[in-house]
């Protein structure tokens, strides 16, 4: 568990002998889970999908830990990009800057996928015909 979400903090509380539920319950088991936190505090900052410029080009970069490229698939769906890993699958609306540009490769950098987008002519896609 901590190798899949790390650096995401993991809190951690004991199976109960009961549902919780009630307001008495519900901060007994805050307490056990939060401890001396604010309940209310962000644990964690990060930005899970970035788009920077490079170049003439953007890359998108997502981390997607345990991922291997033998088991991807990356295309282009309209103005979606569609990220396949194995049984998983994510449709992302691109950004308008990333809407007029074609994906020119994907690379993996350590558990991060870089997709580098530029311009030209875009590709002919077969279901909108």
């Amino acid at each position: 568990m901590h190798e899949s979400f790390e650096p995401v903090p993991i809190l951690l509380s004991r199976l109960f002998d009961r549902e919780i539920v009630g307001i008495p319950l519900l901060e007994d088991m805050a307490a056990e889970v939060y401890g001396e936190l604010d309940a209310v505090s962000i644990l964690h900052h990060d930005d899970p999908i970035r788009v920077r410029k490079r170049g003439d080009g953007y890359v998108l970069r997502m981390r997607l830990p345990f991922a291997s490229r033998d088991d991807m698939d990356i295309h282009r769906r309209g103005e979606e990009l569609v990220v396949r890993v194995g049984s998983y699958k994510r449709n992302l609306i691109l950004p308008q800057s990333l809407k007029r540009m074609v994906v020119r490769e994907a690379n993996f950098a350590g558990d991060h996928l870089e997709i580098v987008f530029g311009r030209g002519p875009q590709p002919a896609d077969p279901e909108r015909g």
